[in-house]
């Protein structure tokens, strides 16, 4: 992704162009050492003469650097790199000797001599190449930090982003079994229709409105409740066994929607759910800095997988790397059709 970059001709940039200069000259005043002047007196000079300086450094940022320098015109760059040094070397020149009237003196054997022009062009060309060295280093420095806070929001955007996809894809199968569910209520007329399809409105609300990155544990054991009395529709209230050992009410860790639904809907969709004797059993286990999370079911006889095989494992796996770094383990194990999936999340 190309980021444009962000000193542009503006009068805020201006200002803050002569801000900073001026913070530079009273930088070098006071480190420039004794001198007979008063502070103002010094301060006042630097700020007549360096006028030309700051023009050069300004027009050499918001022209000759975007223009040329950031395009890789680097021809046209030198061009205007020379016509912007040359009009400098000139201005100066008529302004410090007609205007102010001051006299150019070089050191020379001990004495001071007024200088020719030979000496004050390679003066001002000095000069003129420092501050255009000094706009370059600006440039930059003003560019990394605006173009580094960009990346930064661009990368947490993008993290939000991927968090917030990995979290809504909720397998269409599971809605698709559970209407088919409560449609086959509906049928027989049974009680069960009016408060299934409460259920299920709750669920797809918890889905869709909870905006907030993190959730009382307690509201997603209560989604976990929810979508577990939806898929036992049709079957015994033995196949499932759900024990959350703490007490929930007044726990006050805090975990992203959603997260511990995968390991129960592989249960459900790769389990055996005919009979009791072997039931889904779902283990939670709290406390202030971890989270232990564990879900075993019997797979079924007619399991086979499909193409959505391994998704919703790979998905959790992806969401978890992006929210707990080096602070989460997750162990998958099938053992003579037995299959096993742990989550434990270090919290500090």
């Amino acid at each position: 992704m190309n980021i444009e970059y962000f000193i542009k001709p503006s009068w805020k940039n201006l200002v803050l162009t002569i801000l900073v200069w001026h913070a530079g000259i009273a930088l070098y005043i006071l480190t420039a050492g004794h001198s007979e002047d008063s502070l103002f007196n010094r301060y006042t000079f630097y700020v007549t003469y360096s006028w030309t300086g700051l023009l050069l450094c300004y027009f050499t940022m918001i022209w000759s650097i975007p223009k040329f320098f950031l395009k890789k015109k680097y021809i046209a760059l030198l061009i205007s790199n020379i016509f912007l040094l040359t009009l400098y070397v000139i201005i100066r020149y008529y302004y410090n000797t007609f205007l102010y009237q001051y006299e150019y003196y070089e050191y020379k054997n001990g004495i001071y001599v007024p200088g020719n022009i030979y000496d004050i062009i390679s003066r001002g060309l000095t000069r003129g190449l420092s501050f255009i060295g000094i706009a370059y280093v600006y440039r930059f420095f003003i560019d990394w930090i605006i173009i580094d806070r960009i990346k930064n929001k661009l990368e947490t955007e993008k993290l939000k982003s991927d968090l917030k996809s990995l979290r809504y894809q909720l397998n269409p199968h599971f809605l698709f079994n559970i209407i088919n569910n409560i449609y086959y209520l509906s049928l027989i007329k049974s009680d069960k229709t009016a408060k299934s399809l409460i259920q299920l409105s709750e669920l797809l609300r918890y889905v869709l409105d909870e905006k907030e990155d993190l959730t009382e544990i307690q509201n997603e054991v209560g989604y976990l409740k929810k979508f577990i009395e939806l898929h036992k529709l049709g079957f015994s209230d033995a196949i499932v066994h759900f024990n959350v050992q703490e007490d929930i009410q007044n726990c006050k860790l805090k975990i992203p929607p959603m997260l511990l639904l995968t390991f129960i809907e592989n249960a459900f969709k790769h389990g055996s759910t005919e009979t009791i004797s072997d039931p889904i059993k779902i283990g939670l286990i709290l406390s202030d800095d971890k989270l232990t999370y564990t879900v075993e079911n019997t797979i079924g006889e007619s399991f086979s997988k499909d193409k959505t095989s391994g998704i919703g494992l790979e998905n959790l796996k992806q969401r978890l790397q992006l929210l707990y770094p080096n602070k989460h383990k997750m162990i998958l194990t099938n053992n003579n059709n037995h299959f096993f999936a742990k989550l434990i999340i270090q919290y500090n």
